[in-house]
């Protein structure tokens, strides 16, 4: 992915997150999507830890390889050439 053309954003955003009813528990959620307002592929992870980038990451690849694309809100689109649904 160094290579790639595609630029890829990664920023922190926890507001998906779930909080527990004690504290220490609950959920931390990240995602992807592609922002069709800059072209680049986001990735929003729900903190910061190494494990949550390195999950994000191993779903980034497949966009990468082409084998996978995304739409708006997260929507997916398996054939990249489905974007043209949203004209």
């Amino acid at each position: 992915m160094t290579a790639s053309k595609q630029v890829y954003g990664i920023y922190t955003d926890n507001s998906m997150n779930i909080s527990g009813a004690v504290s220490g528990t609950g959920e931390n959620k990240s995602m992807e999507v592609f922002n069709f307002t800059n072209g680049n592929f986001d990735i929003k992870l729900g903190d910061s830890s190494l494990g949550m980038l390195a999950h994000e990451l191993k779903h980034a690849y497949p966009f990468e390889a082409g084998a996978f694309s995304s739409g708006p809100q997260g929507l997916p689109f398996y054939d990249q050439s489905n974007i043209d649904f949203l004209n």
